[in-house]
């Protein structure tokens, strides 16, 4: 059963870019027709330096939200959702 507010209409589906493929997943398993439309991007500048070598609390905060979305992901595979 299609949600009431967007029926089989296209709408576009907006959220952090780190949750985009769970989003999209949800969405295409309903049946939806849903247009990615990522927000809150996460990255560093494209200038490299050896310093970026060094461990940094930052770079743990970003590989704790990738491995709680490849988690998410996971578990929606196993649950049928995705």
């Amino acid at each position: 059963m299609l949600p009431p507010l967007v029926g089989g209409a296209p709408f576009l589906l907006v959220t952090s870019a780190a949750h985009m493929r769970r989003a999209m997943g949800l969405c295409r398993k309903l049946g939806l027709d849903a247009i990615a439309a990522p927000a809150d991007f996460i990255g560093g500048g494209s200038e490299w330096s050896a310093g970026d070598l060094v461990p940094r609390a930052s770079g743990f905060s970003r590989a704790d939200h990738a491995l709680h979305e490849w988690i998410g992901l996971a578990w929606g595979r196993i649950r049928g959702k995705i």
